[in-house]
């Protein structure tokens, strides 16, 4: 009879408490007892129940107990352990009143049936005043003044060598855009102007327009211009009469042009002509001759002739440089060919 009565005993204490007659168990616990204000308490809410057992809290934790304010709530963290899921929450909990509080038990709903947790209690202090070491007197401290560290130079180290290392790149790229890249560009634009270009014209041709213009000009009408006219004349001259019988004209004196030209069939009727431009231009240069207007455009008329008299009659296209070539040397008035190239 003992042992039944036990048994309903035992029964009887299962019916009084709700959680383990729903196998559910809720604990509550703090992670201090003593704060000073301001400062924050953990509460930490572990609920270990089978599975579908549907739970809810009926406890409002923003209203734990006067004085208790709730700073956060955590999310929720499950974890599976022997059968059964283990429910774990944190809430931060404060206060700004010294004092001693008491946490009410927590309430939740297990399938219906009510459970509780233990009461928790906390003390909440306030900051201590300064004391005074030898008198052992309580005294207010003065605020302090605002601390200003030391300068760190070790910690400035990293910062200089990335910026010298960033100094290093940036002249290396622009070292190298200008090296290769400018360069380049520049070789590309000067090796456009250089292209030649194909020209119908003769030599003759080229020759005749060239005197023609000087023609147009009238440089010999001009006060002291008669230098460069007849250097100009000479120099037309030397390139046509160079490609046309293949000799090095620009690198002869007069003298050594007229003795190179004289056993050509076709300077034989103008050679005496080439020979009076030539005297003349030096006199001019050199001797600093003054020759009269009429001389002047009579040489003109013998450069005509020179050049009609040993003209080609059929003459291939010649390849003729760029004006910008043409520009960097003022003397060359003639246009070269690959075949009458005499340089």
């Amino acid at each position: 009879m003992n042992f039944k009565r036990l048994l309903l005993y035992i029964l009887f204490a299962m019916m009084a408490f709700p959680g383990f007659a729903s196998g559910v168990i809720l604990k509550a616990s703090l992670d201090s007892t003593d704060i000073v204000v301001g400062d924050q308490v953990r509460l930490r809410v572990e609920l270990s129940m089978p599975e579908l057992v549907k739970v809810e809290p009926m406890t409002r934790f923003d209203s734990l107990a006067n004085g208790v304010e709730l700073v956060e709530a955590r999310k929720p963290d499950t974890v599976r352990r022997y059968g059964s899921f283990v429910i774990t929450q944190d809430f931060m909990l404060t206060s700004f009143d010294s004092g001693y509080y008491e946490i009410p038990p927590l309430k939740y709903m297990a399938d219906g049936k009510t459970i509780y947790s233990t009461p928790l209690k906390f003390s909440v202090y306030n900051y201590e005043i300064g004391v005074e070491p030898r008198k052992g007197q309580v005294m207010i401290m003065d605020i302090k003044d605002v601390y200003k560290p030391p300068f760190d130079w070790f910690g400035l180290i990293p910062f200089l060598i990335i910026f010298h290392l960033f100094v290093v790149v940036v002249a290396l790229l622009l070292f190298l855009y200008f090296r290769f890249v400018k360069n380049r560009k520049g070789s590309v634009a000067e090796g456009a102007d250089n292209v030649e270009e194909v020209d119908d014209r003769t030599i003759d041709q080229i020759a005749l327009d060239e005197l023609n213009k000087m023609k147009a000009a009238r440089l010999w009408a001009q006060p002291d211009m008669e230098k460069a006219y007849f250097t100009q004349l000479t120099d037309i001259l030397r390139e046509y009469l160079g490609c046309r019988f293949d000799v090095r004209a620009k690198e002869m004196t007069s003298y050594e042009m007229i003795d190179a030209l004289k056993y050509e069939i076709e300077m034989s009727p103008v050679l005496s002509d080439f020979k009076a431009i030539c005297q003349m231009s030096d006199m001019v240069k050199f001797a600093k001759q003054k020759p009269s207007a009429e001389e002047c455009e009579m040489c003109l008329v013998k450069s005509f002739f020179i050049v009609t008299q040993t003209a080609k009659k059929a003459e291939a296209p010649v390849r003729i440089e760029t004006e910008k070539r043409r520009a960097e040397d003022n003397s060359d008035f003639m246009p070269k060919t690959k075949e009458n190239d005499y340089n």
